[in-house]
């Protein structure tokens, strides 16, 4: 993936999109101020939101596409794959703690490409890849990035400017690593509080926002790594989260996830900061149509073992997460089932999941999908916060 390829393509974008403007990330970071944006606008849903990249700021582009698990309902051996790449823009461990072990072993870029697979039988692959420079030209509300890692490879995504559809590809020769992911949307992007429309508050919390560009899509994954190959059909997922300080001391905890139950599109989030103040965001879409999109109205818990709450980095990993959420079609109760752990281990600041997910509405327990989910969690017992 090298910047000439880039470069000629983003020209023949050009030639067409007057409005476009290509921007350059470079690999380190910058000693200045940065420019953060939270108010949404007319377009530039998916565009980078901070410039530049200091030591405190980040921005980051989140992909996942987890199997439909339909040989596997009723079994909690689920022989789920998934695949989750993460495009980092991030100002080194003073900006986003999580990262900091990569930082030691000498990923030392601003640009980083986080590589995770999980196939059916449970085996696990990671890599990272230090880009020397990263370019977005943002078209419309979607937006199309190269992560340049010279003789490593490289990523790349390109939405199209109605974010209907993605294209991201790996090209790592160095890790073995080669493939695609084509994400087709059947569900409407969104912010926090509601559908795409300007004006907007895009904070989840005050100082991290967040984006869905693809809440929901079909997906198709087609990779081989290390001579093996791993192709993944299923839900497809999009968002991007920025923020103007570190990560770590905005954020006790958060509960992220989604999944496709039935014929209903889920995206949760719950969070909570250093000082007990909570936050959280429901979406609910059916049929290419939202149902529910705003701040309020979905309640979400861990149960089983270690569900202590709020959650504490030595409590260890919950049995699922229990969510509730408030539609016109009445209160959707799903249970989202941490059946593999595809990132972290059990204890560990960060922990990310795939499992099915089941529940329905008003009680009933009909409907069954799958879902792919994150939990942080900073806090060690030092703050002020009740437990239970």
């Amino acid at each position: 993936m090298r910047c000439d390829a880039f470069f000629a393509y983003a020209v023949s974008l050009l030639a067409t999109t007057v409005t476009a403007r290509l921007s350059i990330v470079p690999s380190s970071v910058v000693e200045a101020p940065s420019n953060v944006t939270f108010t949404s606008t007319e377009f530039g849903l998916d565009a980078p939101k901070v410039a530049p990249i200091n030591r405190t700021t980040y921005d980051w582009w989140y992909f996942d596409v987890v199997s439909d698990g339909s040989q596997c309902k009723n079994s909690s051996d689920t022989g789920l794959s998934a695949m989750t790449i993460v495009f980092h823009t991030a100002g080194g461990p003073g900006a986003f703690a999580p990262l900091s072990y990569l930082y030691r072993q000498n990923f030392t870029s601003v640009n980083l490409v986080q590589i995770s697979s999980t196939f059916a039988n449970g085996t696990t692959f990671t890599a990272l890849l230090n880009a020397s420079q990263a370019y977005f030209l943002p078209i419309g509300n979607g937006v199309s990035s190269i992560f340049d890692a010279g003789n490593a490879g490289g990523g790349s995504f390109s939405g199209t400017a109605d974010m209907s559809t993605y294209v991201l590809n790996i090209n790592a020769p160095m890790f073995g690593v080669n493939g695609s992911i084509v994400f087709d949307s059947i569900a409407p992007a969104h912010y926090p509080a509601g559908p795409v429309s300007a004006g907007q508050d895009m904070r989840m919390s005050p100082h991290v926002g967040w984006a869905n560009a693809v809440p929901d899509s079909r997906a198709e994954a087609r990779f081989m790594i290390r001579g093996e190959e791993l192709n993944v059909s299923g839900v497809g997922y999009h968002d991007k989260n920025w923020g103007d300080k570190a990560f770590e001391e905005d954020v006790d905890y958060w509960y992220w996830g989604h999944g496709r139950v039935g014929p209903y599109s889920i995206v949760w989030f719950d969070y909570m900061g250093p000082s007990g103040e909570t936050a959280v965001s429901a979406y609910v879409a059916k049929d290419g149509k939202i149902l529910t999109s705003e701040y309020s109205g979905i309640k979400v818990r861990p149960f089983g073992e270690n569900s202590t709450y709020p959650p504490l980095t030595s409590t260890g990993a919950p049995s699922g997460y229990h969510i509730t959420v408030d539609t016109p079609e009445g209160e959707l109760s799903v249970d989202a089932h941490s059946d593999t752990m595809i990132l972290g281990f059990s204890g560990d600041v960060y922990n990310r999941w795939v499992g099915r997910l089941t529940g329905g509405f008003n009680g009933s327990t009909d409907l069954q999908g799958v879902s792919l989910f994150e939990q942080f969690a900073f806090n060690r017992g030092n703050s002020s916060v009740p437990r239970s």
